[in-house]
């Protein structure tokens, strides 16, 4: 591999800023849906055990936090 930076035009930049917000939305609508499953787990099924309930949060938080990054990754730019 070599190391020299690759230079993109500013037409490029903004196409490449375009299909990194289409895709953010993308996965932010897919995280809605993940956090209205939990919640609506977490609302009708409150005398679960604790091992399922820590299970499905800790499956809710992956996806928060994969839903996270590429708008810390948008502020950054």
């Amino acid at each position: 591999m070599s190391g020299t930076p690759v230079s993109l035009t500013v037409k490029e930049l903004e196409e490449t800023f375009g299909v990194l917000f289409v895709g953010y939305v993308l996965a932010m609508v897919a995280y809605g849906f993940t956090f209205f499953q939990t919640y609506v787990y977490y609302s009708r099924y409150p005398l679960d055990r604790w091992a399922i309930k820590t299970t499905v949060g800790c499956l809710w938080y992956v996806p928060m936090s994969k839903a996270s990054l590429p708008l810390r990754l948008i502020q950054a730019i």
